[in-house]
């Protein structure tokens, strides 16, 4: 397994934040439904 780290432009995260925030939203994994990191995330 390769890992590479590289600058992540502000598209990247920011499709990277959608797709985090339609996870919690989607109810699929309960275990971050109620976490305080994604509940800022979604605020933010």
């Amino acid at each position: 397994m390769k890992i590479a780290l590289t600058k992540l432009s502000t598209t990247d995260l920011a499709t990277l934040a959608q797709r985090i925030i339609s996870n919690i939203q989607s109810g699929k994994y309960p275990v971050i439904s109620n976490h305080p990191i994604t509940a800022t995330l979604e605020n933010s």
